[in-house]
């Protein structure tokens, strides 16, 4: 069952090492560095959207995958610093989707890739120049009625086989049967019966 959490690790994997930040990639939890640049990833937003309703509950799940890059620029003048700011970002957004787009883990979780949208911004503290680039990227992937199963109570030990007989039946007797299910009244010609007339219990592996 794959979620926006499974994407988001996925993700920073695949941006590590790949990118000029290298190893600086960071997720909500981790401690970012102050070297430049670097990644943060997380996940934003979470679509469900129905495939009609007839049949069990399917979905086409749109997660929101927040990337964001950080540079930094020194230079003589404001604007001198911006321009090597900004093109240090476009550099990470073009490595960002080398390292995404076709990534065979990308492929095996999603149906598409829907979207990359990407902005710059800008910012300075005397000569050193600060750019921030946002990406979100739409990853749409499956969901069907089985990954909303309510998890077992207990867990099972063992499977219980029990065969009330159609062929075979008590023409009088009442019993009470192994579970829940219609019985044929007495008088009867036929079953069920409500007895077991062959069965087993079948030991689950606990390993």
């Amino acid at each position: 069952m794959t979620d926006i959490s499974d994407l988001v690790r996925l993700s920073v994997a695949l941006l590590r090492g790949f990118t000029d930040a290298e190893d600086r990639v960071f997720s909500p939890g981790d401690v970012p560095s102050e070297t430049y640049p670097q990644w943060r990833v997380r996940g934003v937003r979470e679509e469900n959207e129905g495939l009609g309703p007839n049949g069990a509950p399917q979905f086409f799940t749109l997660a929101h995958v927040r990337i964001v890059g950080r540079v930094q620029a020194s230079a003589d003048s404001a604007e001198e610093g911006g321009h090597a700011a900004e093109e240090k970002l476009w550099r990470l957004k073009r490595q960002a989707e080398v390292a995404i787009v076709n990534a065979f883990g990308v492929m095996l979780q999603v149906q598409e890739i829907a979207h990359i949208h990407a902005e710059i911004g800008f910012s300075s503290e005397g000569r050193m120049n600060f750019g921030e680039l946002v990406m979100d990227v739409g990853l749409r992937f499956y969901r069907g009625a089985d990954q909303f199963a309510q998890p077992a109570a207990t867990t099972p030990t063992s499977v219980l086989i029990a065969g009330d007989l159609v062929n075979v039946a008590d023409p009088s007797g009442t019993h009470t049967p192994p579970f829940a299910y219609p019985v044929t009244p007495a008088p009867r010609t036929q079953g069920p019966d409500g007895r077991v007339e062959a069965g087993a219990e079948i030991p689950l592996n606990q390993d």
